[in-house]
């Protein structure tokens, strides 16, 4: 089948790879990265219309922005206006309350892709592999890579980039199968053997690339493959490889593959395994004994079971064939110690006949039908079957404690194997003395009764200790010749529970036994705890072994969903509950049956449906395995414990840095079993179950829980990167602020607000403020608590000062409040709070109230304010003076706030920082402004160009970081060459400024340079522009209550409507100008330096003018 390649017309997408638009051969410019991932999310779901909330969800996450919604209309226009520029066939609407992108299929390379994908896969149904090989390899072309990896960092993506990676895998699959049909091994191989090193866990894909290497030639590289394969699994996943991939592993072995094609895929192989592999090597790298050879060895002793051993006397050697010894040479014959009493631990065994037939098995346990575990039950009742018809296995059933390992096993004996088998039961013990066969002896015991194993010497672990190692290999020789006598008669199915217990012995007689039950009906049922078997490297190193022999195999239990939780609860305590019970015990236990019971279950038998804490008998359990750990470990798994239910690895390991904890320490936490790795997220760990966290945190001190959670947000403040979750830094420092403070709480939290300050991200310093704030409004209410709370509020005032003005309701709110909280610490009026009124005054305009604050500073300045009250009273004075026009008063007030100012910085080099909330701060600026445009309106020119000059060089210095002051003396500047009628200047001036204030988030100095720039904009020749600027600005002025400079830029507006002609606006303009002049007593506007005093003359205001510039407002 052959595809034609030519790209369709028009715009072309791709996403098998970084995300590109081509328009012909040239790509397109996407824009903004949240605009790209709004193009990916629309493509994902060509021709299907994506929900709002999906989108907004999917683009910004679970907090998204207030006004989230407008956001996403501008991308939205920006999209739609980007493709129609480009290709006016495609189609970007709203429907259904979401948006769908209508685009021809054939111009998106992933929906091409899955269209070649599943012809090809019908192809290969179809049984055509030519056709199948064609389509599927025109398929895998399209490939470029990790489809939209530039935003794998968005979830949909990510899950996007995981599906189509499946697809590709099952194209690949299809391809190399139908190459096998075709016989083309060598390019099989060629192509599968860089995705297998990079994916040794693909199962499937790995046995067509051992098939393509056998038929090539490389039988022993296919070998090598099946090694590596096994090793990854069991490393990274903890399974056993696939029974199909073991069965196609002999079958490499024993040369058995033949060359004829393959024709079906190697997942359909589910016909039983014949004679296994080679026989395993032994420790030191020598072959152990066939299994054929061992197992007439044993037929033949069996056959006439050997009298019981006399008291005193070794068991015998097997005699006609000599076993191997773990150093590979056959040991001489040593006598054995002199005997020892009876152990204590025998088990007497009732008397059975000759040939026992299999026991009825008791009576089923308590608790009805077994929930769940329909799977396992499916591989226990096929491994039980071929075990029947002769073939014996050792199946390994791992889980943690409490997970159901034994009922699953009570439920297998009296279902599954009644009747059929006879059961044996043992168990391993801890207690036990080394080397101890006893698990084996009480199991053979059971067994055959007569079999003289366990008789005196022989169980006694001491006398045992003594033995040489052709003893140990004589005492499980006959132990297993015991159980191949006993399976002759009746199929066997032996359980070993808590493996994990066992010591080496016990062990080599099951790793002894595997390779004897190839050919017998017996099957071994192991369980172990995978936890406990991490701790011992010999036992872990001796069931690894086990593992490698073809007829062994592992049974992993994980939790019950929680559906199955449900159903259990409910057939054990016969009530039903309610849906968010059932999700809150699923979480909390896990699925794990025992927690789970453990918790609807009172000590008297009652259920108890929320059970204020952790149950006693659960609290034993963790205690005894947390103290298996060292102290390392624990203060990980407690530390977890403190950053939630779901922890990133990277901030755990930063966080242990600063806690001076080992980095192992974080394994050895994984490996109680305790603490797993997220199987769905990379670098996420997670608790196994809630109540071990729940338990970690009642167990640790509140103080020391309380400094972990502050060194918790103390390490996310550092760590803290755009899109972050505000909320998990809250919430640690709420959890130390309960006990350490709320100044020591929300330390964090101003950490993160000073850094973004410091950026002048102004906005986002509020936020950070604004969380503080949360957090000790939410703490009891006392004096130092309250204390924190007032400084959070008034810097929080200063920053909405400096963004919005003072004029703003919010600064009024935050006065409003910040006042009458410092009436409860103190009765007196603090300089700095007087001074905020005074500003917060007259920048509403309220002048004569301004004139009383700055009469109440002088008073506190005479009463011990200092400097600093006298210098806030002086500059009050000045500009309230200054604006009701009496201009030399005004400067002799602001000359003396300068001197005052001046020498207070010469002793404080370094002020106070903007948002203190003090007054003693960098007044340089405030002073010098309104000296510069005093002497501007009383017309000296010397002295208005050496403050002019003055504020220029202050805020020039590399050293000055205030903003707010570049921006203020921007403006001056711009209005004396107003004055001066200089379009040029007050352009450059009121330009350089209003960029600056854009680019710190000064809103306020944005609104007030943009009326002198639109008014050079407008003598400049652009009127539109410079008008629209100027309504603008004067309305948001409005908007946010700031009259200050008001009339001050009507007179500009006004100017700028008569240079444009528009003399009738000009004159209502100038009219509402005067009205407010008059209403406020601003006279210093109708000084005649302002080039709107010609337009006076029309209003007939001059004369009046002239005299209250004289003489005031008296």
């Amino acid at each position: 089948m052959k595809y034609d390649i030519t790209p369709p017309s028009g715009l072309r997408f791709d996403l098998l790879g970084p995300l590109t638009v081509t328009a012909g051969e040239q790509p397109v410019d996407l824009g903004a990265p949240r605009q790209r991932a709004l193009l990916a999310l629309l493509l994902i779901d060509v021709g299907n219309v994506v929900p709002l909330p999906v989108m907004t969800a999917s683009i910004w996450g679970a907090d998204p922005p207030s006004r989230v919604r407008g956001t996403l209309q501008a991308y939205v226009s920006r999209l739609r206006k980007l493709l129609h520029r480009h290709d006016r066939s495609l189609r970007l609407v709203h429907q259904l309350q979401g948006y769908l992108l209508e685009v021809d299929s054939a111009k998106v390379d992933a929906v091409v892709f899955e269209t070649r994908v599943r012809e090809c896969r019908e192809l290969s149904r179809a049984r055509n592999p030519e056709a199948t090989r064609a389509v599927a390899w025109s398929a895998l072309e399209m490939w470029k890579g990790t489809p939209m990896g530039e935003l794998h960092d968005y979830e949909f993506v990510a899950a996007e980039a995981d599906r189509l990676e499946g697809i590709r895998l099952r194209a690949l699959e299809t391809w190399s199968q139908a190459c096998l049909d075709l016989q083309h091994y060598e390019e099989v191989a060629f192509q599968l053997g860089e995705e297998i090193h990079r994916n040794p866990e693909l199962e499937r894909l790995g046995g067509l690339f051992m098939r393509a290497q056998y038929h090539s030639g490389r039988s022993a590289e296919a070998l090598l493959t099946y090694e590596r394969m096994r090793t990854a699994v069991a490393e990274n996943l903890g399974a056993d490889i696939s029974p199909e991939l073991q069965e196609l592993h002999g079958k490499i072995l024993r040369q058995e593959l033949t060359e004829t094609p393959a024709a079906r895929s190697t997942a359909s192989l589910t016909r039983a395994a014949g004679p296994h592999g080679p026989p395993p090597l032994a420790e030191t790298g020598t072959p152990a004994a066939p299994a054929d050879m061992a197992e007439t060895t044993v037929a033949e002793e069996s056959a006439a079971p050997p009298a019981p051993a006399a008291p005193g006397t070794p068991p015998p050697m097997p005699s006609p064939v000599p076993l191997p010894h773990p150093s590979g040479a056959v040991p001489p014959v040593t006598p054995v110690p002199p005997p020892v009493p009876r152990s204590a631990l025998r088990s007497a065994a009732p008397a059975e006949t000759e040939d026992p037939e299999p026991a009825p098995p008791p009576p089923p346990p308590p608790g009805g039908r077994l929930i769940g575990r329909r799977a396992e039950l499916r591989r226990l009742r096929l491994l039980l079957t071929k075990t029947r018809a002769g073939h014996g296995h050792v199946l390994l059933v791992c889980g943690e404690q409490g997970i159901g390992k034994t009922r699953l096993l009570e439920h297998t004996e009296h279902t599954l194997a009644a009747g059929a088998f006879r059961v044996v039961r043992s168990h391993c013990v801890a207690t036990l003395p080394a080397p101890g066969y006893w698990p084996w002896e009480h199991l053979v015991r059971q067994l055959d009764p007569d079999s003289g194993l366990g008789d005196d010497g022989d169980a006694d672990p001491v006398a045992q200790a003594e033995w040489l190692p052709e003893h140990h290999l004589t005492h499980q020789m006959r132990i297993c010749r015991t159980v191949l006598a006993a399976a002759r008669r009746t199929p066997l199915l032996l359980i070993l529970e808590d493996l994990h217990l066992a010591h080496a012995p016990v062990l080599d007689v099951l790793q002894l036994l595997v390779k004897q039950i190839g050919q017998a009906p017996v099957m071994v049922v192991a369980t172990l705890r995978e936890h406990d078997l991490a701790r011992d490297p010999a036992v872990r190193r001796a069931v690894g072994r086990i593992l490698q022999a073809g007829n062994t195999g592992t049974l992993r239990l994980d939790g019950l969903t929680e559906e199955q939780s449900r159903e259990l609860i409910v057939s054990v305590a016969g009530a039903p509950f309610a849906p968010h019970d059932a999700q809150r015990l699923q979480r909390a236990s896990g699925g794990n049956p025992f927690l789970l019971l453990s918790m609807v279950t009172g000590e008297d038998g009652t259920q108890e449906w929320a059970r204020p804490c952790v149950p006693f008998e659960v609290r034993e359990v963790l205690h005894e395995r947390l103290s298996e750990c060292s102290p390392s470990t624990q203060d990980v798994l407690t530390l977890c414990a403190v950053l939630g239910m779901s922890v990133r690895r990277p901030l755990l390991t930063d966080i242990m840095s600063t806690l001076d904890i080992p980095h192992t320490a974080l394994d050895d936490a994984l490996g109680t079993g305790l603490l797993r790795h997220d199987r769905n997220t990379d670098g996420m760990v997670h608790f196994a179950h809630g109540l071990t966290r729940d338990f970690l945190l009642d167990d640790t001190p509140p103080v020391t829980r309380a400094r972990w959670h502050h060194r918790v947000a103390a390490t996310l403040a550092l760590r803290f990167q755009q899109g972050d979750d505000h909320a998990e830094i809250r919430r640690h420092c709420l959890a130390a602020a309960r006990l350490l403070g709320a100044r020591a709480g929300v330390r964090p939290l101003l950490a993160l607000a000073d850094r973004e300050q410091s950026r002048f991200s102004h906005a986002e310093a509020l936020r950070w403020l604004e969380s503080a704030v949360a957090v000790v409004a939410a703490l009891p209410r006392d004096q130092p608590v309250s204390a924190v709370e007032l400084q959070l509020r008034k810097r929080m005032m200063a920053l909405h000062a400096l963004m919005d003005g003072y004029g703003s309701a919010r600064v009024e709110t935050f006065l409003s409040q910040v006042t009458q909280w410092e009436h409860v610490f103190d009765n007196t009026q603090p300089t700095g709070l007087l001074h905020v009124q005074a500003l917060s005054a007259l920048t509403t305009g309220r002048h004569e109230q301004a004139a009383e604050l700055a009469g109440l500073l002088h008073e506190l300045a005479d009463h011990g304010g200092g400097p600093e009250a006298r210098s806030a009273a002086c500059y009050v004075d000045g500009v309230t003076l200054y604006v009701g026009g009496r201009v030399d008063e005004a400067l002799a007030a602001l000359a003396q706030g300068t001197e005052i100012t001046d020498a207070l910085l010469a002793g404080h080099r370094r002020t106070a920082a903007p948002h203190g909330g003090g007054h003693l701060q960098d007044r340089r600026i405030d002073f010098r402004a309104y000296l510069a445009l005093g002497h501007c309106l009383s017309g000296d020119r010397i002295q208005t160009q050496r403050y002019r000059t003055e504020l220029l060089h202050l805020t020039q210095s590399e050293r000055y970081d205030r903003p707010w002051d570049r921006a203020f003396a921007r403006y001056v500047d711009a209005l004396i060459a107003v004055t001066e009628c200089d379009v040029q200047g007050v352009w450059l001036a009121a330009r350089a400024g209003l960029d600056l204030a854009a680019r710190c988030q000064l809103p306020f100095w944005q609104r007030m340079l943009a009326v002198p720039l639109g008014w050079a904009e407008v003598h400049q020749g652009a009127h539109d522009k410079g008008l629209a600027r100027m309504r603008e600005a004067l309305h948001e002025a409005a908007r946010h209550r700031t009259l200050l400079r008001r009339t001050l830029h009507l007179g500009l507006l006004a100017d700028a409507l008569q240079y444009t002609g528009a003399r009738e606006q000009a004159r209502r303009t100038m009219s509402s100008a005067v009205r407010e002049i008059e209403r406020r007593g601003e006279y210093f506007c109708l000084r005649p330096q302002w080039p709107w005093a010609r337009l006076l003359h029309s209003h007939g205001t001059s004369a009046a003018a002239e005299h209250r510039v004289v003489h005031g407002r008296h």
